[in-house]
């Protein structure tokens, strides 16, 4: 898996393309970000873009209303590949719950199990840290993360990696002018 590549010592690396602002304002009701994804086509965790709840507050966040929300938010290919949750207390339990509805939300969205693996994680508001576990597809257990990286210039990554389809068109346009009737030119 390329994900464990970046990370120190085979651990996961988490990525975001999105900005750390995304995750603070404006402030919501609850504590829970889904982190969007593209894992078919983006490298393995690599965050795109961050979506709050609408449904619930941070205590019981309404699943079924909210995945039918997404589901008509999400392009195709993209998929949510975790959970993050932002304030709170950061404990292990706090982690796992995280992962479990983002485990939850996936089976809801498509019906199926993911097929890729899942973020659960925390984020400190004071200090903006995050502490992570994944876990693959299929497998109850969870490895922590050690690495999150912010990305520089996401675009150029969307581009290079995620584009299906680039080319350049190059247009001829006539150029028509309206004669001058005074001047008699052209």
């Amino acid at each position: 898996m390329d994900a464990f590549v970046a990370g120190s010592r085979g651990r996961p690396a988490l990525s975001f393309l999105c900005p750390k602002i995304s995750l603070f304002s404006p402030p919501s009701h609850s504590w829970f970000r889904w982190l969007v994804g593209a894992p078919r086509v983006l490298p393995p965790f690599t965050v795109a873009a961050v979506l709050r709840p609408i449904h619930g507050d941070h205590d019981a966040i309404d699943l079924p209303r909210e995945a039918d929300e997404i589901r008509g938010l999400l392009p195709r290919g993209f998929d949510i590949i975790g959970v993050l949750l932002v304030g709170g207390e950061g404990s292990d339990a706090d982690v796992t719950r995280a992962l479990e509805q983002a485990r939850a939300l996936r089976e809801l969205l498509f019906g199926v199990a993911a097929s890729h693996g899942l973020v659960g994680g925390h984020m400190d508001a004071a200090t903006g840290e995050i502490r992570f576990v994944v876990s693959e597809s299929g497998w109850t257990n969870s490895v922590e993360g050690s690495v999150v990286t912010w990305e520089d210039e996401p675009g150029r990554l969307l581009w290079e990696k995620g584009c299906l389809l680039r080319c350049e068109l190059l247009l001829k346009l006539p150029l028509y002018l309206r004669p001058d009737v005074n001047s008699g030119k052209c």
